[in-house]
């Protein structure tokens, strides 16, 4: 089991798109800077073992930053604001992202082998990513 934390701003992996001139280019801005924060946590957390080949799990709690109407003008969260994040982006586009870069970092040869996912969107003061990869009992 690794466990690590990955700070910033979690972005989701979008839908390709196309362009008129028949080019698909990725349609989340900033999620190639995200992958390689996570791949380059990763990388360091698994530290060269070779990757796992049975069924995996993997639990993931994304903290995003307070809207400002939330906050007070200390900083801090006013009473009553919410805990859970029910606005983009997607939960499944986070954990799509998620799934990339633990392959590309060499935990696991494909990400077809997460068989569990928990995954949660909760506003915090530290925007960051905070994952647990384990293999699952058979």
């Amino acid at each position: 089991m690794i466990t690590f934390s990955v700070d910033g701003v979690p972005v989701g992996q979008g839908v390709l798109r196309q362009s008129k001139y028949g080019y698909t280019y990725e349609a989340s801005k900033g999620h190639k800077a995200w992958r390689a924060a996570v791949m380059a946590k990763a990388t360091e957390a698994w530290g060269g073992a070779e990757p796992w080949l049975g069924p995996v799990g993997v639990v993931a709690i994304f903290a995003f930053p307070y809207p400002l109407k939330y906050l007070t003008t200390l900083g801090e969260p006013k009473t009553g604001a919410p805990y859970y994040k029910i606005t983009r982006p997607d939960t499944d586009h986070l954990i799509r992202s998620i799934g990339d870069a633990l392959v590309r970092a060499g935990c696991m040869k494909d990400d077809n082998q997460i068989a569990h996912w928990d995954a949660l969107k909760v506003y915090g003061k530290a925007p960051s990513a905070l994952l647990t990869i384990r293999a699952l009992e058979e």
